[in-house]
């Protein structure tokens, strides 16, 4: 029976089509791994991005996570300078409290350690050595008043330190208007200067500098080490406390504004 030449058309495309989905499939078994490959890799990338944030080879905490993520939010756009500036500083300090464990805190924003003694957000202090306050970790003794007053007014410019001190007061946890946030905002003295360097701006902007002296262009001993856990995973030695640097860096560049 003769075919018509639509028909032979037709069977021409089924029969191509056909012998094009055999030598696919055949090319496809004859190379293995390749559709696997891309589908790990699309699998990998979902877990990367589920995995969270992992400075020197650990994965953050929930609470280190979430605050490291406030810094990058909050901290990072309130610093003075360019972007790649800022997002520097930032992740020297947050690795520097990281490490020192303060960012482990649900509420580092009220953390206050005088003389290795752990103090509530509203008790004061006169310390013999040190007094280490915030979500920055920064020491309150380093800094005379007028230079921590200069840099909060450089931060939050047409706002006074009593506004300041308010706002800091209050996203830490105690409301304008409340007793609590009266006595940060009418204190006086070393409280006073504490609560102005648990300002997330004020303390990374003046930590920053310290911490790079210290532990970046210096190696000194309270840098690195292995005496509790969060040191051991984000400062065992100079090169990994280097390395956790530059992976909070990349973490901050990625979730900063």
């Amino acid at each position: 029976m003769k075919v018509p030449s639509h028909r032979r058309s037709t069977l021409r495309a089924a029969v191509g089509s056909a012998f094009l989905a055999l030598l696919t499939a055949v090319t496809l078994t004859l190379t293995p791994g390749v559709a696997s490959a891309d589908t790990a890799q699309q699998q990998t990338g979902n877990a990367d991005a589920e995995a969270g944030i992992v400075v020197n080879g650990h994965q953050l905490t929930a609470p280190e996570e979430a605050n490291v993520r406030w810094i990058a939010e909050n901290t990072v756009p309130r610093l003075d300078g360019d972007r790649a500036s800022r997002v520097t500083a930032a992740a020297r300090v947050t690795w520097w409290s990281l490490k020192e464990g303060i960012l482990g805190l649900e509420n580092p924003h009220t953390y206050s350690n005088c003389d290795n003694v752990r103090l509530g957000p509203l008790d004061s202090c006169e310390p013999s050595c040190c007094w280490q306050v915030g979500n920055s970790a920064v020491q309150v003794t380093t800094f005379d008043q007028a230079r921590i007053e200069e840099v909060a007014q450089q931060l939050y410019p047409g706002e006074s330190v009593d506004q300041i001190l308010a706002h800091t007061a209050d996203y830490a946890g105690f409301p304008e208007g409340s007793a609590e946030n009266e006595q940060v905002v009418n204190s006086t003295g070393l409280f006073r200067t504490s609560w102005l360097l648990r300002n997330h701006g004020v303390g990374f902007a003046l930590n920053a500098p310290q911490v790079k002296a210290e532990c970046i262009d210096d190696s000194l001993h309270w840098c690195y080490g292995t005496g509790w856990d969060t040191t051991a995973k984000y400062a065992p030695d100079k090169a990994s406390a280097m390395g956790a640097i530059d992976d909070l860096y990349a973490a901050l560049d990625q979730l900063a504004p």
